[in-house]
């Protein structure tokens, strides 16, 4: 029994749908534990609570600009390894960018997230034939 691969096409609308899932969980943290003002005064009373100490991690991140930094760690890298190991790490960083982005790391998140799809562009682009041209009989 044979494996085939799925087509490009295939391939890159699950991962579309996957990043879009993951954007919608992303906006759904940042209104809900972020944003949210009844958070504020329940963290104001017991600051110790596991939720407010999540929304304390995720203000720090936001503020030095963690997830942007991590979106252009993963993208950089992605552009320059060949194969599979540059397409996993564009999904990456193509997910990190996404979420730098929800969460007010533009500046780093947009272009990460530019180049992540870059080279995703890039690896539908290829060809799959060993040769480009028929062989000469």
């Amino acid at each position: 029994m044979t494996r085939t691969a799925r087509p490009a096409a295939a391939r890159i609308a699950f991962g579309i749908g996957v990043a879009g899932a993951w954007l919608a969980l992303a906006f759904l943290v940042r209104f809900r534990y972020i944003e949210a003002q009844g958070l504020v005064a329940h963290c104001v009373a017991s600051p110790g609570d596991a939720v407010c100490l999540f929304r304390e991690a995720m203000g720090k991140a936001m503020h030095f600009g963690v997830l942007g930094r991590t979106a252009l760690a993963l993208a950089v890298p992605a552009l320059l390894l060949p194969g599979r190991a540059g397409r996993a790490l564009a999904w990456l960083a193509l997910v990190a960018g996404l979420t730098a982005l929800v969460f007010y790391n533009a500046s780093l998140g947009a272009p990460a997230a530019v180049l992540a799809v870059l080279r995703l562009a890039r690896s539908a682009a290829a060809p799959t034939t060993a040769t480009p041209w028929p062989a000469a009989g």
